[in-house]
């Protein structure tokens, strides 16, 4: 067991939904590191209860750079800062989040510094500088040169320079796409990047045996299409829900947040289009029940649009979901981990633009549902995709590190 070991994890949420963060601080903490974790809050301070030993700890600050540049254009006329606060926030809420942390004191036991997002990176090389004998590792969870929405050629000019400055101090950096891992270690000239997947996390459910189906309360004979995330722009729900128009035995579920922009616009999409009772809007579920609860679902969704690189690169929490529960999948073919469900013959991609193509995957996924998932194909797909097996990847990085000396 390691031991007396500190490692600070940044984040700039408040880690309540974010799961890969609190898988992190899991591993570390299981196998003997102290973690403390940074977090941020903009309403409220929410007490994290998703892990309670005595080695980890939390420490949490009002942020709302929003509000901030609120202030600062507070001259300018609302007409204009309505037009410059956007583009300017881009840029301020690096220098906001900076300023927040930069002056936070630390143990001189600190061994590693794990910044999750481009965000948090700059406060992790000034506690690198600030702890000489320490080492910073980067944990990019999007592709941030190509994110979504779409950067602007000035916004990506400083991404590229802010990042590749930053990435000069890491000693490791981890992405959850072997795709992104690949195009940034070509952009920075890095060593070879690191992959560790969004593998969910399970604990068995005492519940009936098919817990969505049985709280949705639908007839026997709906097909429920699943899709688990976050509701937003570029993740193909608009496109999707128009076509249920002409689908009435078709019923799609969302499992997770939303955006609430998003969701006043689809929510009127819906009401023009009179499929208010073929749409679903399910509160998240904690994230280790997900894949017991989603199960026997009649086929899972990934209609992510390939609007940016940080969309068609992806390797979404859903993909692993949906196939630790065993749903078959319909992934749109424009997208890289389309590869990957037909490598395990784990469902069918289809064309998410083209409604016959979409209605013909439906009905060939719902008449070969016994082809998918052979024992072999799932066997080869856990031993590689496991969340164990991502777990050992991040503590080997994290055990390799702190010997280095």
């Amino acid at each position: 067991m390691i031991k007396n070991k500190l490692v600070v994890v940044l984040v700039s949420n408040d880690c309540e939904y974010d799961n890969r963060v609190q898988k992190t601080v899991k591993a570390l903490c299981s196998n003997g590191y102290m973690v403390i974790l940074n977090t941020v809050y903009k309403k409220k301070n929410i007490k994290l209860s998703f892990l309670d030993v005595e080695q980890f700890s939390i420490e949490s600050k009002f942020w709302n750079p929003s509000s901030s540049t609120d202030k600062l254009l507070k001259l300018i006329p609302k007409k204009i800062k309505k037009k410059v606060k956007p583009s300017f926030l881009k840029y301020y809420r690096y220098l906001s989040y900076t300023n927040l942390w930069k002056n936070e004191a630390y143990p001189e036991l600190l061994e590693v510094i794990i910044a999750n997002d481009l965000i948090t990176l700059p406060v992790g090389v000034l506690l690198k500088k600030k702890h000489p004998n320490s080492k910073l590792v980067y944990d990019s969870h999007e592709y941030e040169l190509h994110r979504m929405p779409p950067l602007t050629k000035m916004n990506k000019l400083f991404v590229r320079i802010l990042e590749g400055f930053c990435i000069r101090y890491c000693d490791d950096i981890i992405t959850c796409s072997h795709y992104i891992a690949d195009e940034m270690q070509q952009i920075y000239g890095t060593y070879p990047i690191s992959c560790i997947y969004n593998s969910p996390s399970r604990d068995k459910l005492p519940i009936g045996k098919n817990p969505l189906r049985d709280d949705l309360k639908l007839e026997s004979d709906s097909i429920i299409l699943l899709h688990v995330g976050k509701l937003t722009y570029g993740r193909g729900i608009e496109v999707i829900v128009r076509y249920l128009k002409d689908l009435p035995n078709v019923h799609l579920v969302n499992l997770g947040g939303w955006d609430n922009t998003f969701k006043a616009n689809i929510d009127s999409v819906i009401d023009n289009l009179h499929v208010k009772n073929q749409v679903h809007f399910l509160e998240p579920v904690p994230p280790n029940n997900v894949v017991d609860y989603i199960k026997g679902v009649d086929i899972g969704i990934i209609s992510i649009e390939s609007m940016t690189k940080s969309y068609e690169y992806s390797m979404p929490n859903k993909l692993f979901e949906m196939s630790f529960a065993k749903i078959p999948i319909m992934v749109n073919k424009d997208l890289k981990c389309a590869s990957l469900v037909k490598e395990y013959n784990f469902g069918i991609e289809f064309d998410i633009y083209n409604f016959d193509n979409f209605k013909e995957t439906i009905k060939s996924i719902l008449e070969n549902k016994e082809s998918f998932y052979n024992q072999k194909s799932f066997d080869d797909f856990t031993r590689i995709y496991s969340l164990e097996t991502q777990e050992s990847k991040l503590i080997n990085i994290v055990n390799t590190l702190t010997y280095i000396k």
